[in-house]
């Protein structure tokens, strides 16, 4: 999972979603109205919006995995109808994620939202990568387990670590280990350097799934091997690599 950045959607969209947010006075309004409007250009344009802050494979904002098919509510229609054409309470999610969240919405007892807004929170502040299983679990703090890293590993809440989620993480991370154990065997060997970084930068790039090249180049991975090698041994490709990480 990854921070997203939400963009202004136009005037005229907002307008829109203004007009028919202020039609809504309760929850059956809201399952009356908006799947009415969900066809209509200007919902689907604030999908093609949504899809453009998650890059063109279109992957779901939470689990990555999936192509994010459904306009989700943040705080869900059933609790929050008054939100339902809300800019900034709209997600893109899979249908998996999607049908699992429903209409929950954890909160503490003072009433603030648990469950990580990618567009809002940066999830890796609360959440932590097992290299070794896959798993998204929340991060340990002074005070226990952060709070919104918990509410959203729940496997209740978001099918997060499934085990086909799992293997696409693994997998992810076997190939940017290999990438960099490649560029150090090629250096080892006297390759030339600027064709060994074009690779390792290409392969960065083109390996970013999970938000997984931050947690290796810029998070707690940094210190993980083979990463850790590199960081120390090349400092310069070190810095080159950063370049190409979100």
């Amino acid at each position: 999972m990854r921070h997203l950045t939400r963009p202004p959607v136009s005037p005229r969209a907002q307008s829109y979603l203004t007009a028919w947010g202020n039609a809504i006075r309760s929850y059956d309004d809201a399952k009356k109205i908006w799947p009415t409007k969900r066809q209509t250009a200007t919902i689907r344009g604030i999908y093609n919006t949504l899809c453009s802050m998650v890059g063109t494979r279109q992957r779901c904002m939470y689990c990555e995995d999936s192509r994010g098919t459904d306009i989700e509510h943040y705080r869900p229609q059933r609790t929050y109808p008054k939100l339902t054409f809300t800019w900034c309470n709209l997600l893109l999610m899979c249908a998996g994620c999607n049908r699992k969240k429903g209409a929950q919405f954890p909160i503490d007892s003072i009433g603030t939202a648990l469950l990580i807004d990618p567009t809002v929170d940066k999830p890796w502040d609360h959440l932590q990568f097992d290299e070794n299983t896959g798993n998204l679990v929340a991060r340990w703090t002074n005070l226990g387990f952060d709070p919104k890293g918990a509410a959203t590993t729940i496997p209740t809440t978001l099918p997060l670590n499934i085990e086909a989620i799992l293997e696409g993480r693994l997998r992810t991370t076997r190939r940017l280990r290999r990438s960099v154990e490649t560029y150090l065997r090629e250096r080892a060997a006297n390759g030339d350097p600027n064709v060994a970084l074009i690779s390792l930068r290409s392969a960065i790039a083109d390996n970013d799934d999970f938000g997984l090249s931050q947690w290796f180049f810029r998070l707690d991975g940094v210190n993980s091997q083979p990463f850790e090698s590199l960081r120390r041994t090349f400092p310069v490709t070190w810095t080159s690599c950063l370049e190409v990480v979100p």
